[in-house]
C-alpha cells in the first residue's frame, strides 16, 4: 500500500514539474516574443516621430549632401554610401537637434507609439523613459507604476548625445493567467497528496480495526464455543442418568442450552460476512418471542420479561434464523445493564405504515446519547464505571445492526440516564 501511494505521489508530482516546466518555457517564449514585437514598434515610432517633425517648418534645422557622399551637418561631415545612410543620419542630427533646443515632445512619440500599439492588438499602456549614456533617466512620460515589469529593448537615438529610449509595460495578460494557473496547479497537487496520505491512512486503520476485529472474533469463538459444547454434552450425559422427576427440567435445559449456541453460531456467522443475505419465510411471531421469552425466565429468573403482539398479527414475513437472535441480544442487554434487583424488559410487536415494528424497553442504565452513533460498532463498550464489571465484546448491538441492514431497515434509541432504554427497529414489509 506504502509502495503503491509512494509511486502515485511521484507520477502525479512528475507530471506537474513537467506541466510546470513547459508552462515556464512558453512564458519565456511569450515574453521574448513581446519584447521583440513592442521593441520593433518602438523602433518604429521612433522613424515616423523624428520623419514627422522633420517635417515641421518652425524647426531651424539644416543640412547637406555634398558630393552624394558626404553628409555635412554644421561643422560636421560623415562619409556615407546610400540613401538608407542619409536618412538615418538625417534622424540622429534632427534628434540631436530637438533635445539641444529643448524641442523634444516625448508626448507626441507617446502617442505614436500608442497608435502602433492598438494595430498590433496591444492594449496596455506603455511608460516611455529617455536615458543618457550612463542609464539615467532625463524625461518619461509619466510616473511608472511599480508593477510595470516588461522592458522593451533600448533603442538608440542621438548622433552626439548617445540617448536611448526604452518603454515599461505592464505583464500581458497571459503571464497573470499562467501565475494563476501554477498556483493553481501546486493547491491541487498539495490537497491530491494530503487526501491521498489521508485516504491510505484510513485504509490503514481499517485494515487494522478488521485485523483486530477478526481476532477478536477468533476468541470470541474459543471462549463460547468450548463452554457451550462441554454443557450440552454434560445435560446430556444428566438426562440418562437422572430420575424421571428430574429428567424433564433437564430436557428444558439442555433445549435451551442448544438454542443459545445456535444463536451464538448464527452471530458469529453474521458477523462475518461483509453483507448478509435475509430469507425471508412466515414465522409464527407468538411462538417465536415465547421461546425467546421463556429461555431467560428460565436463566435469569429474578428478571420479569413480557411481550405484546398486536391481535391481527399472526405470521409476518421475516425470518427464522435471525429474528430471534435480535430479540434475544435486546433482552440480554436489558437484563445485564441494569442496576435494578428485579429488572423489567418489555417486548412490543406491531405492525405500522408499512414496517414491522419490534420495539424493547427496559428499566436499566441507559445510555449516553453521544455513544449512540458508536454502540454498533464491534468490540464497542462504553466507557463508564457502571459497566466495568460487565461480562461482553461489544458484539451484540453490531449484530442487531447488521440484520436490520440486511432487512433494510432502521433503529432508533431513546434513552434516559438510570431510567431505561427504548430500542425501536423497523423491518420494511414486503
Amino acid at each position: 500500500m506504502k509502495i503503491i501511494g509512494g509511486i502515485s505521489i511521484f507520477l502525479l508530482t512528475a507530471i506537474m514539474l513537467l506541466q510546470v516546466s513547459w508552462l515556464n518555457s512558453m512564458r519565456n517564449t511569450k515574453l521574448h516574443e513581446f519584447q521583440e514585437k513592442s521593441s520593433s514598434l518602438l523602433q518604429r515610432s521612433i522613424n515616423d516621430f523624428l520623419d514627422a517633425e522633420f517635417m515641421y517648418p518652425q524647426h531651424t534645422f539644416s543640412c547637406s549632401m555634398l558630393d552624394n557622399h558626404i553628409f555635412h551637418w554644421k561643422d560636421t561631415s560623415v562619409h556615407i554610401s546610400s540613401p538608407t545612410e542619409f536618412h538615418f543620419m538625417l534622424q540622429q542630427v534632427l534628434y540631436d537637434h530637438l533635445y539641444k533646443n529643448q524641442l523634444l515632445n516625448l508626448q507626441r512619440l507617446d502617442s505614436i507609439y500608442k497608435q502602433q500599439l492598438s494595430r498590433q492588438g496591444i492594449t496596455d499602456t506603455p511608460v516611455l523613459y529617455l536615458k543618457n549614456e550612463i542609464d539615467e533617466t532625463i524625461l518619461q512620460t509619466h510616473a511608472q507604476s511599480t508593477h510595470r515589469t516588461v522592458r522593451t529593448n533600448p533603442v538608440k537615438v542621438g548622433y552626439e548625445y548617445k540617448h536611448t529610449i526604452v518603454a515599461l509595460f505592464h505583464k500581458p495578460p497571459f503571464f497573470h493567467d499562467t501565475f494563476w494557473h501554477l498556483i493553481l496547479e501546486f493547491i491541487f497537487l498539495g490537497s491530491f497528496t494530503g487526501c491521498l496520505l489521508w485516504q491510505l491512512q484510513m485504509t490503514k486503520n481499517k485494515l487494522q480495526t478488521a485485523k483486530i476485529q477478526s481476532m477478536g472474533i477468533a476468541h470470541l469463538e474459543h471462549e463460547l464455543r468450548k463452554p457451550l459444547a462441554t454443557l450440552i454434552n454434560i445435560t446430556h450425559d444428566w438426562i440418562i442418568q437422572e430420575k424421571p422427576s428430574d429428567k424433564k427440567i433437564l430436557e428444558l435445559i439442555h433445549a435451551r442450552l442448544l438454542k443459545i449456541s445456535d444463536v451464538t453460531e448464527m452471530m458469529l456467522f453474521a458477523l462475518k460476512q461483509d453483507e448478509l443475505k435475509i430469507e425471508r419465510t412466515p414465522i409464527d411471531i407468538r411462538q417465536e418471542l415465547e421461546t425467546t421469552v421463556s429461555m431467560f425466565r428460565l436463566l435469569k429468573k429474578h428478571a420479569r420479561i413480557d411481550y405484546q403482539i398486536r391481535e391481527d398479527i399472526n405470521q409476518p414475513l421475516l425470518d427464522n434464523v435471525y429474528f430471534s437472535c435480535v430479540v434475544a441480544n435486546l433482552i440480554d442487554n436489558g437484563i445485564k445493564y441494569n442496576k435494578n434487583p428485579k429488572p423489567e424488559v418489555r417486548i412490543y410487536f406491531e405492525k405500522e405504515a408499512g414496517n414491522w415494528i419490534l420495539r424493547v424497553e427496559d428499566n436499566g442504565i441507559g445510555i449516553p446519547s453521544k455513544a449512540f452513533n458508536r454502540i454498533f460498532r464491534q468490540f464497542y463498550r462504553i466507557e463508564d464505571k457502571r459497566t466495568y464489571s460487565k461480562t461482553g465484546f461489544g458484539l451484540g448491538l453490531a449484530f442487531i445492526k447488521k440484520v436490520t441492514d440486511a432487512y433494510k431497515g432502521s433503529i432508533t434509541i431513546k434513552s434516559i440516564q438510570e431510567q431505561g432504554t427504548v430500542f425501536t427497529i423497523k423491518f420494511p414489509c414486503i
